[in-house]
């Protein structure tokens, strides 16, 4: 019996403290947008031509995505995918890496988001823009 409570003490602190780092990612990005001469500029000159640089723009620092995680952002970036419907299907995941706001966003038709996976540099963009193609956010996401 000792076992059974010290196991599911051991699962609710370890699931307890992940929540809990999510939640700061999150409020450390918050931050961050609101803070935007920290931020870099993130540009598209087509082609591999893409990326984050300089200063004063909404290009969040980059975010390393380990497994499971990792798992759920992939078809994000597969040809053809439906981000609504990854948006709605893994919600919850992808709450815990972007503020929660761009996620329901997405999933209400209020943003759109596009995204590119530069394999030149091992990065991958999600960009966050409304429907006068308006750039709220662009976050930049390492796979691992």
């Amino acid at each position: 019996m000792k076992k059974i409570l010290f196991s599911a003490f051991c699962v609710f602190a370890l699931v307890s403290c992940e929540k809990e780092e999510d939640k700061k990612n999150i409020d450390q990005s918050s931050r961050l947008l609101n803070a935007s001469s920290s931020l870099r500029v993130y540009y598209d000159n087509g082609g591999n031509d893409y990326g984050c640089k300089g200063s004063g723009g909404n290009c969040l620092p980059d975010v390393i995505v380990t497994a499971p995680k990792s798992y759920y952002f992939a078809p994000l970036f597969e040809s053809g995918s439906n981000t609504v419907e990854l948006f709605t299907k893994n919600a919850e995941v992808y709450k815990s890496v972007i503020d929660p706001k761009y996620v329901d966003g997405v999933i209400k038709g209020s943003l759109f988001v596009e995204a590119k996976q530069n394999d030149a540099t091992g990065t991958s963009y999600l960009s966050f823009s409304d429907r006068d193609k308006n750039s709220h956010a662009v976050y930049s996401l390492i796979l691992k």
